[in-house]
C-alpha cells in the first residue's frame, strides 16, 4: 500500500482566492487562503481520492471576512458565570430579523462547513440565510424581499417559522422610548435590564 499523498488544491481546478476583507483603517488585508485550503485533498493508500474540510482555515476566513466574530454570552442570565464568559464564534444578523437590532446566531463547530458553504455561494445573503434555518425564522419583509430578488434562495419553499423578533425589538424600543419620556413614575432606569430585553 502506497503512503497518502496531500496536495491542497486537487480538489479544485483553479485556485480560488478567498476574497479578501477589510481591516478596520479602510484597507484591504491580502488575501491568505484560498478554496484549494479550505478542502485539502489527497490520495489514500488505495489511490482513491480524498476531500477533508478544514474546519479551522474555513473559520479564519469566515473571520476575516466579518462573517462570524467572536463574543462572549454576556447577556444569559440562565448559565453560570464561567459559561457566559467563555469564548463563542456568532454569526452575524444584524438588521435581518428587525431593523436597528444588532444580532447574531452561535455557531456550533459542527456547523461551521454549512455557513462557509453558504457563504461561498452567496456571500450577501448566504450567512443570513444560515440564521434564518438555524433560528426556523423569516427575515423581515424587506430582508425576504431582498434575498428573494437575488435569486438563489427560496425562503418561501422552506418550512421556516415566522417573523417574531422584529415584534420583541418594537416592543422594546417602545419600553426604551416610554421609560426616556419618564412614564415610569417608579423611577426604573431608562435602560431596560437584560431580563428585559427580547431574545430570539
Amino acid at each position: 500500500m502506497a503512503p497518502p499523498i496531500y496536495d491542497r488544491g486537487m480538489a479544485h481546478e483553479a485556485n480560488t482566492e478567498i476574497p479578501p476583507a477589510p481591516s478596520g483603517d479602510g484597507t484591504v488585508v491580502a488575501a491568505a487562503l484560498t478554496e484549494r485550503d479550505v478542502d485539502c485533498a489527497w490520495i489514500d493508500g488505495e489511490g482513491l481520492a480524498q476531500v477533508d474540510f478544514e474546519a479551522g482555515l474555513a473559520l479564519a476566513a469566515l473571520l476575516r471576512s466579518e462573517v462570524v466574530s467572536v463574543n462572549a454570552r454576556w447577556w444569559r442570565e440562565d448559565l453560570s458565570e464561567k459559561d457566559r464568559a467563555s469564548t463563542c464564534v456568532f454569526v452575524d444578523c444584524s438588521d435581518v430579523f428587525a431593523w436597528a437590532c444588532g444580532d447574531a446566531e452561535e455557531l456550533p463547530y459542527a456547523e461551521i462547513e454549512n455557513v462557509y458553504r453558504m457563504w461561498r455561494k452567496d456571500p450577501k445573503w448566504g450567512p443570513a440565510v444560515w440564521c434564518c434555518i438555524r433560528r426556523n425564522e423569516m427575515p423581515q419583509p424587506p430582508v425576504l424581499a431582498a434575498i428573494a430578488g437575488e435569486g438563489l434562495w427560496d425562503l418561501a419553499a422552506m418550512p421556516l417559522g415566522p417573523n417574531v423578533t422584529d415584534e420583541k425589538v418594537a416592543a422594546f424600543f417602545a419600553l426604551v422610548a416610554a421609560r426616556s419620556r419618564g412614564a415610569d413614575a417608579a423611577g426604573a432606569p431608562v435602560t431596560p435590564t437584560p431580563s428585559e430585553v427580547p431574545g430570539p
